[in-house]
């Protein structure tokens, strides 16, 4: 125990404890019917979602560390104004395939020759991103396929957690609009079996052949060797594949490329690593749903959200089998 605090404060950063215990007043004030949710909210400076989790979390743990706080004054955040919006939207129109991350230093190189101060680098990015999907993800012509993995706010009962968020696993077609080929869910992380069965699902519910080949097949690397498995079992079949590392903030270029809140879905990119007994979130009125429900709810609202035909990941028949069955193998940890 840290002095002066009945809680176990050994993993909380000392620059962070004392806004843990001033949260955790504020948690255990509400809890004790001494505040209604609205002041405890105003208190502790969070979005209503924000204060349903911690309140979840915490009342379930009691465990400090899960109580997130910097340690430092949150920055407010500043609106877009029209001249940085011309900024952004010129640097995008000439830069068009530059990553979102870079583009957001060519705006600052920019506005600084004009004389614009600009919104913070995830300001800029954001809005970025939303020109971007409403202009086109690809120039007319190109389509890459994409597999990531995002955490969704869809109540899921975890038998050990409560209700949490699920992860989602996602295979795009991204061209001028993302077109969902595959989808899968999953209480657990992201695994390389997660992964194939997502892949193997974008095969299955084909509906044309390709008309467009892929310009790359991009899929997750992270440290178990299967997934590198993944990635040969993709080139081997004549794809152009490309690997990107795991990393925790993974989960935003699903939500960069879908936006926030896809079909009315909201992402929680930023929870996307993390294991599922800190991905608890707040119980609405009703029952949470089974996992093949929740599964088969999210194809169908993304398919109306996002259409169009799912092309066949390759035209080569032989060479779709050949990768059906390797898939199968990692799916059911054979590879």
């Amino acid at each position: 125990m840290s002095s002066g605090s009945p809680y176990d404060m050994s993993a909380v950063g000392p620059h962070r404890r004392a806004e843990v215990l001033r949260r955790i007043r504020v948690l255990d004030a509400y809890l004790a019917g001494e505040i209604a949710s609205p002041e405890a909210i105003a208190e502790l400076g969070l979005s209503v979602p924000t204060f349903w989790r911690l309140l979840r979390v915490w009342r379930q743990s009691k465990r400090p560390d899960l109580i997130g706080a910097s340690g430092r004054e949150r920055k407010p955040r500043i609106p877009v104004t029209p001249d940085q919006k011309k900024i952004i939207e010129e640097v995008e129109r000439t830069h068009p395939q530059t990553p979102i991350k870079q583009l957001a230093a060519l705006c600052l190189e920019l506005a600084a020759v004009r004389g614009v101060e600009m919104p913070g680098g995830k300001n800029i990015r954001n809005y970025a991103g939303e020109y971007r999907r409403s202009h086109g993800l690809r120039p007319p012509g190109v389509h890459d396929i994409i597999l990531g993995f995002c955490a969704i706010d869809i109540p899921i009962e975890h038998p050990e957690h409560g209700v949490i968020a699920p992860i989602m696993s996602i295979l795009l077609d991204v061209g001028e609009a993302p077109i969902v080929l595959g989808l899968s869910l999953t209480l657990g992380e992201p695994t390389p079996a997660l992964a194939a069965r997502t892949i193997l699902d974008g095969i299955a519910r084909a509906d044309c052949p390709r008309i467009t080949p892929a310009r790359l097949v991009e899929l997750p690397l992270g440290t178990d060797p299967t997934w590198q498995a993944l990635a040969n079992a993709t080139s081997d079949a004549g794809l152009p594949t490309k690997t990107q590392l795991l990393r925790p903030r993974s989960g935003q270029k699903i939500s960069a490329l879908l936006g926030k809140r896809p079909a009315g879905i909201v992402l929680f990119p930023n929870l996307t690593a993390r294991a599922a007994g800190e991905r608890i979130i707040r119980m609405r009125p009703g029952d949470p749903i089974s996992l093949e429900n929740a599964e088969t709810m999210l194809k169908a609202r993304l398919a109306r959200a996002f259409p169009g035909m799912r092309m066949a990941i390759t035209n080569d028949a032989e060479a779709r089998g050949r990768l059906s069955a390797r898939l199968h193998d990692i799916a059911i940890g054979v590879e």
